[in-house]
């Protein structure tokens, strides 16, 4: 997957901080996403979007979500946690309250001090990246399209940023154009593609974009 700069700077921050948890210690993502200035859905994306060497080099497995939650895509992470002493139990983390650290005091000054353009809030408004449904892989092609503000995007035509955003990624799936037109109207993006596929695909059809 083709990574945007901002992209990899948020991942680079971000690993930094988990490699400063110390062994059998935690971190929450709300407290992760706090010190990177990111929703703590995104720091999930960050971490399962790791590639192989990623997750050999750095230990993600010691990120959690809300009650000590466990959930990683990526294989091994159970027994590297048995290795520091630690136990799950019920899809959590035992003891999690007691074990996680807040990372903003671990000494690690994040290479993006200030968040990119589409974390941003402008003038009060939301952010692009609390758009329902984008996640930072969208975030980063509609940064490279320059789409950076919730109004600016809520002003495209998803079809022409879909078009855009192809010519960019040429594997980018109709997930993208169901996020976009969900973002856009507020509607989930599996809504979008349980009752407009027909036509969206008519409509693709129409401009020469189905593949």
């Amino acid at each position: 997957m083709a990574r945007s700069p901002a992209f990899a700077r948020l991942q680079r921050d971000l690993l930094r901080l988990i490699d400063a948890v110390p062994p059998g210690r935690l971190a929450t993502q709300e407290s992760l996403g706090a010190a990177l200035d990111i929703p703590p859905r995104h720091v999930a994306y960050l971490l399962a979007t790791l590639d192989d060497a990623e997750q050999r080099q750095h230990p993600w497995h010691r990120v959690v979500g809300r009650g000590g939650a466990w959930k990683h895509r990526h294989a091994g992470g159970a027994q590297r946690l048995q290795a520091e002493g630690l136990t799950l139990q019920g899809g959590a983390v035992k003891n999690a309250e007691a074990l996680t650290v807040d990372p903003r005091t671990l000494g690690v000054t994040p290479e993006m001090p200030a968040r990119p353009a589409v974390y941003r809030r402008e003038g009060g408004g939301p952010a692009l990246s609390e758009a329902r449904g984008i996640g930072p892989r969208s975030l980063g092609l509609l940064e490279r399209l320059s789409i950076t503000t919730l109004p600016a995007l809520k002003a495209s035509d998803p079809i022409d940023l879909y078009a855009r955003a192809r010519a960019l990624q040429p594997d980018v799936s109709l997930n993208l154009l169901y996020a976009l037109i969900g973002a856009i109207e507020d509607r989930d993006w599996r809504e979008v593609a349980r009752q407009d596929r027909t036509s969206l695909l008519m409509v693709l059809e129409e401009r020469g974009l189905l593949r």
